[in-house]
């Protein structure tokens, strides 16, 4: 998704050379990033999308195309609450229905939502009881600070926690 964490973070990569594909499913949302527009206000995150847009570093798109060659997945997409105060999850679920449908094996997922615990390993078992598709689970907490995602993206230390194909616990890693 491409909200405020998933447009930032897509911004930062691609100007740090990364090939960006975005996934974002409001029309809206989509033409405006198309056109260099966030649809919320960062500084300097215009410049960098209408930039980025024009060099081919960041492609957009309402689906992740079946047939990619991606080597990593990160998947941005919201967790908002019921009107009971439960995390609903059917963003989360319809992403990786989509990512289940294209060639993800041997490839990375890295889980950049707010999730409870237990979602990143019941997403790990689901995608990988697939016998001939197998994948790398990750979990990258998100805490981005309004009018700061571009500068905090590229200077504050980045904790995560990683689930291998076999659904047991690989790594924790810190990076910056």
């Amino acid at each position: 998704g491409l909200g405020y964490v998933g447009l930032t973070l897509a911004a930062v990569m691609a100007e740090v050379g990364f090939e960006v594909y975005g996934i974002e499913k409001d029309i809206e949302k989509l033409s405006m990033i198309n056109n260099g527009l966030a649809h919320f206000f960062e500084p300097r995150l215009n410049q960098i999308l209408k930039k980025q847009i024009n060099n081919k570093n960041f492609i957009t798109s309402q689906h992740i195309p079946k047939n990619n060659d991606f080597s990593v997945f990160i998947l941005t997409v919201g967790t908002p609450l019921d009107e009971f105060g439960k995390v609903r999850l059917d963003m989360v679920d319809e992403a990786v229905d989509q990512i289940s449908q294209t060639n993800y094996n041997n490839k990375l997922i890295i889980m950049r939502s707010t999730l409870k615990l237990g979602t990143t390993r019941k997403i790990a078992e689901k995608l990988n009881s697939n016998k001939d598709k197998k994948c790398d689970l990750a979990f990258c907490p998100e805490r981005t600070v309004e009018g700061q995602a571009l500068k905090e993206l590229r200077h504050l230390p980045q904790i995560v926690g990683g689930i291998d194909s076999k659904s047991s616990l690989r790594s924790s890693i810190i990076f910056q």
